[in-house]
C-alpha cells in the first residue's frame, strides 16, 4: 500500500552471536529459526499491518533515502515495537553498502536496575553515545498496559453480567 510504517532495522555485526540476544521464533509453533541470508524477518504485527506473508516483498528505506524491495522470508513473534531483521550479507546485496553499526545490544551478568544504572551512566558519559535504552523499561510499560486493559475487560464483563441479570 501507500502507508509508511516506522520500523527498527537490525543487521547484526555477528549473526551467530545475535542469537544470544534475540530469539527469532514463530508464534504458533514456538519453533526458533536463524536469520536468513536471502531475505528479511519482520514481526507478526508489522506483517498484519502491511498485509504481507512469508514470500511477499516489501519496500524498505534504510534511513538514507535508499528505497529497496526486500523479500520477507520469515515472520517472528514480537509484541513491543516493529522490527525488521536483516542479515548483513543480504543488506550488502540489496543496498550495495556495508550496514552501519550504530547501536549495541548488551547483556548484563547482573540483571538489576542498579547495574543498568551504573552502565548507563558510564556509557552516556562517552562522546560516542547519544542515548541508552533499556528493554526492561519497554517490557514493564507493556506489562503495565496489559494490566490496565485487564481491569477494563473485567469491568466490562461485570457490567455485562449485571445488565444481563437486570
Amino acid at each position: 500500500g501507500e502507508e509508511d510504517i516506522a520500523v527498527t532495522m537490525i543487521s547484526p555485526m555477528d549473526p551467530e552471536a545475535f542469537t544470544d540476544f534475540v530469539t527469532l521464533r514463530h508464534r504458533t509453533s514456538q519453533e526458533s529459526f536463524h536469520l536468513p541470508t536471502d531475505g528479511v524477518v519482520i514481526n507478526e504485527k508489522l506483517a498484519k499491518e502491511l498485509q504481507v506473508k512469508e514470500g511477499d516483498s516489501i519496500s524498505v528505506d534504510n534511513g538514507d533515502g535508499a528505497m529497496k524491495k526486500v523479500l520477507v522470508r520469515e515472520i517472528t513473534e514480537n509484541y513491543v515495537f516493529h522490527y525488521l531483521y536483516i542479515h548483513p550479507d543480504y543488506y550488502k546485496e540489496i543496498y550495495r553498502l556495508e550496514p552501519e553499526n550504530n547501536a549495541l545490544l548488551i547483556k548484563l551478568k547482573m540483571d538489576t536496575k542498579e547495574a543498568e544504572s551504573l552502565l548507563g551512566k558510564a556509557l552516556i558519559d562517552l562522546p560516542q553515545v547519544a542515548s541508552v535504552a533499556y528493554y526492561r523499561d519497554a517490557s514493564e510499560k507493556f506489562e503495565d498496559s496489559v494490566v490496565s486493559l485487564n481491569a477494563v475487560v473485567y469491568a466490562i464483563i461485570l457490567c455485562a453480567a449485571l445488565l444481563a441479570f437486570v
